[in-house]
């Protein structure tokens, strides 16, 4: 973040034109906040999932706004990642909204992960929004774009508006305390390795797909939430009718009926497996380029500590001040440095004094 200003505003391969905040106020919370105020402007293109018009937020081309921290539940998700046991932990909403039809803001991300993706729909409003065009969150509250009934068509509707309806990675699912009813949705269906209607769930069925390792874990947790009424919250594996393992995740909330009870939990079933295949090779290429770029860098510390006598973070202090005045990327700095040297020849006393002590090394 300390170098997000300097991203912003230094021209050429790499240079940030857009960006996404996410209930944050970098320019309040970050170093050189005033040279980010400045910056900002410039940007092509600026979105602001937050409740607050800030700072930061006033730059914004739009503001949304999802409910509020105690209008919407919580599940930890990736503190799980350092868990020694399988474990949920989920907390209910304090108070539910008064709009039912305001997007979580989940959804939003959902939506603005598939804004730049070719749409199935003709209303993706994201893909329309005017440059500047909106700056309150009471005026995008006016927009809703995701004004549908019932999990299953708020799943169907994220998923036709991104363009990738036709995969299983997320679906609906409902389940009803007094008889046990379960509903699935289609990519639920699929999910498990079932065709659309060629099966109805039960509890049994349900558990039959469940890891051995995790099943007794859900058959305890199904036994909870009838007793107290809370919403199906988990993390768990999978094994689909051919026998391959899934990593899912299961969010719900609250189902209500017409007077207000609670009769069950509803939400959906996001399918984690693919993603993680893929966030492993991104991770595998970002980290090869990291290794390429450090290289090069190391090359001029290298030099630096030589040539002055200096550790090698003083020699990345000046890198950092010489990239700062200049105004150009350390990692270009470095390379352009490491250039000219290698252009400027050393002198015959400067090249023999190096060979006698590689040569006395031992």
């Amino acid at each position: 973040m300390s170098c997000l200003a300097e991203e912003i505003a230094t021209p050429g391969d790499g240079q940030i034109k857009a960006l996404i905040t996410v209930a944050g106020n970098p320019v309040l919370s970050t170093p050189a906040g005033d040279r980010l105020d400045e910056v900002l402007p410039r940007l092509e293109a600026m979105i602001s999932v937050d409740c607050w018009l800030n700072e930061t937020t006033r730059h914004a081309d739009v503001i949304l706004p999802g409910p509020s921290p105690l209008e919407q539940p919580h599940h930890d998700d990736l503190i799980l990642a350092f868990a020694v046991n399988s474990v949920a932990n989920y907390s209910p909403p304090v108070f539910y909204p008064d709009d039912p039809g305001r997007p979580a803001e989940w959804e939003i991300l959902i939506r603005l992960t598939g804004a730049g993706q070719p749409s199935a729909s003709p209303n993706n409003h994201l893909l329309n929004l005017p440059k500047r065009g909106w700056s309150t969150a009471e005026k995008y509250a006016e927009q809703r774009w995701l004004a549908v009934e019932g999990a299953d068509a708020a799943v169907n509707a994220v998923f036709d508006e991104v363009g990738v309806a036709s995969e299983t990675r997320v679906g609906a699912f409902r389940f009803y305390f007094d008889d046990q009813r379960w509903e699935w949705s289609e990519q639920v269906q699929r999910m498990h390795g079932y065709q659309p209607g060629a099966v109805t769930p039960t509890t049994e069925l349900m558990l039959s797909h469940k890891h051995p390792e995790d099943r007794a874990q859900i058959a305890q947790t199904l036994d909870a939430i009838r007793r107290t009424g809370q919403p199906l919250s988990s993390r768990h594996r999978i094994i689909d009718t051919s026998g391959k393992v899934r990593s899912v995740i299961v969010v719900g909330e609250q189902l209500h009926d017409e007077q207000g009870r609670v009769v069950g939990t509803q939400g959906f079933y996001i399918d984690t497996t693919p993603d993680e295949r893929e966030q492993q090779d991104q991770l595998t290429a970002q980290l090869a380029i990291i290794a390429e770029n450090r290289a090069v860098i190391e090359q001029a510390k290298g030099v630096l500590m030589a040539a002055y006598g200096i550790e090698a973070n003083r020699a990345f202090e000046i890198l950092t001040w010489r990239s700062q005045e200049t105004n150009v990327k350390i990692r270009e700095l470095a390379s352009r440095f490491m250039a000219a040297i290698s252009a400027s020849h050393l002198s015959p006393q400067s090249r023999s004094h190096v060979d006698h002590t590689l040569l006395m090394l031992s």
